[in-house]
C-alpha cells in the first residue's frame, strides 16, 4: 500500500480496535499523552533554567504514560500482524493467483520482534526515550514511539510501496478488505457487516468477479456509488437498490 505512513498505522489501528477489546481506549490515552507532552517539548524551547527544569519534571509522567500505552498498542499490532498475516497471505492468493507471496513487516526503530510482549516493547521504549531525549530538546518533539512506526508488505521478498502497479495495489486492497472480513468474523460464524464506497470502479472484470463473490456470501453490505454503472453487473443482479436524491429543502431522500 502507498502513500504515507500514517495511512496503513490507521488502517492497523482501525482492524485493532474491532478486534481487540480496550485497544481503541489504549490508543485514546497514548495520544492524549503525545499531545501533552509535544507541548511541553515546544515550551521548554523558549525557556531555560529553573523554568525548564519545571517543564522537564512536568513531562516526566506523561513521558511514563506514552511508555506504558505505548508498548500496550505496540503489542496489540504486533499480535494482530501475527493472526492477519497467513489469512492475508491466502486472499492475496485468491485476488493475484500469478503474484508471489505476500508478507507484512512491522517497521520500528525499536525493531520489535513479532512476538513481542508489552513489557518488553516498554523496555525497548524506555531505551530509546533515553537515547532520544537531547535530541527532542533541540527538536521540540516526540521523536519515538508507535506514532513513527510503520508497516510494509512485500512481494517476492521486495517492499511494494515504490514500484507497486496499480493493479498491485488494488489487489493487495482487496486482500485486505477480504482479510479484514475473515479476521473480524467472530466466533458463531458472524461476519462484520460491510460497508463500501465507490469500491468498483477503478477496478478490472476479474477483480469485481472477486469482490461480488465476497459480499453475495455475506448477510449483509451496504455499498454507495455515484451512478449504477459503476456497480458490477452481477451485483445488481442480487441486490436491492436505492437511488438516493436532492429534495425539495436540501435533504436527502430515498427514490
Amino acid at each position: 500500500m502507498v502513500g504515507a505512513p500514517s495511512v496503513r498505522r490507521g488502517l492497523l489501528d482501525r482492524v485493532a480496535s474491532q478486534w481487540q477489546r480496550g485497544y481503541e481506549a489504549t490508543l485514546t490515552r497514548y495520544e492524549r499523552a503525545l499531545r501533552q507532552r509535544n507541548r511541553l517539548l515546544k515550551d521548554a524551547l523558549e525557556v531555560d533554567g529553573a523554568a525548564r527544569r519545571a517543564i522537564a519534571s512536568e513531562m516526566r509522567p506523561w513521558t511514563e504514560m506514552l511508555i506504558t500505552t505505548g508498548s500496550e498498542v505496540v503489542s496489540g499490532r504486533l499480535a494482530l500482524l501475527a493472526a492477519l498475516a497467513p489469512v492475508l497471505s491466502a486472499t492475496h492468493r485468491e485476488v493475484a493467483p500469478n503474484e508471489a507471496a505476500l508478507e507484512t513487516h512491522y517497521l520500528s526503530r525499536e525493531e520489535y520482534r513479532p512476538d513481542e510482549s508489552a513489557s518488553e516493547c516498554a523496555a525497548r521504549l524506555v531505551q530509546s526515550f533515553d537515547q532520544t531525549a537531547e535530541t527532542e530538546g533541540y527538536q521540540g518533539y516526540t521523536l519515538v514511539g508507535p506514532h513513527r512506526d510503520d508497516i510494509s508488505f512485500h512481494v517476492g521478498g521486495s517492499d511494494i510501496a515504490p514500484t507497486a502497479s496499480r493493479g498491485q495495489q488494488r489487489s493487495l486492497l482487496l486482500a485486505l478488505l477480504f482479510a479484514e472480513i475473515t479476521l473480524l468474523t467472530d466466533e458463531r460464524g458472524h461476519p462484520p457487516v460491510l460497508l463500501l464506497d465507490d469500491a468498483f470502479s477503478e477496478l478490472d472484470p476479474q477483480r469485481r468477479e472477486h469482490l461480488v463473490a465476497r459480499i453475495a456470501a455475506l448477510p449483509q453490505s451496504i455499498i454507495t456509488a455515484t451512478a449504477l454503472e459503476d456497480l458490477a453487473p452481477g451485483l445488481l443482479a442480487k441486490a436491492t437498490a436505492r437511488e438516493i436524491v436532492r429534495g425539495p429543502h436540501g435533504s436527502a431522500v430515498a427514490a
